[in-house]
Order: structure tokens, then sequence, then C-alpha cells
């Protein structure tokens, strides 16, 4: 990908948290690692949601399918799960 192609990737996904209600939080940013482990990839994102209802009001939602497209016409691979967030050592089950 071109950077302006890259950056509208990542414009885009920025956007999602003005566009659909249920999403809270969203991070992002290129990999700085040094350890040579990324597999490739070079961009994290995560998107914090309240509830698991956040997440499924989201992945129907109209701006998250245009992002979506959008996405996997860009990139080449990319590698996605969903997860409770835990904190701290008592909580690594």
């Amino acid at each position: 990908m071109t950077e302006s192609q890259v950056q509208e990737v990542v414009d885009a996904y920025a956007a999602l948290q003005g566009k659909v209600e249920s999403i809270l939080d969203i991070e992002y940013g290129t990999n700085i690692s040094m350890e040579n482990k990324s597999a490739g990839f070079t961009h994290g994102f995560v998107i914090t949601f309240a509830d698991q209802k956040g997440l499924d009001d989201c992945l129907p939602h109209p701006a998250h399918l245009e992002f979506a497209k959008l996405a996997r016409a860009r990139v080449d691979d990319m590698l996605m799960f969903d997860y409770f967030a835990k904190q701290g050592a008592s909580d690594i089950e």
C-alpha cells in the first residue's frame, strides 16, 4: 500500500468512534518492537466496548461494514480477536 492508502485506513478506523454509538474508545498505533516477532503486521488497533452487546451492535453497523470493506481492499492480511479485558496477575486464568 502507498502511505496515503495506509493513512486512509487509519483515518477511517479512527472515525468509527464518532459514527458507532457503542464504541467507548479507540486506540491504534504502529509496531515499534525491535524483536522482529510481528509476523509482518505493522499496525495495531483496539476498540473498547462496555459489554458484549456493544460489540454485537458494532459488527452490523453500516459505518463498521464500510470500514471493513475498505480495510479488506487495502490490507494483505489481518489478525482479529475479541476478548474481555483482565487486569493484574490475579486475573490470569
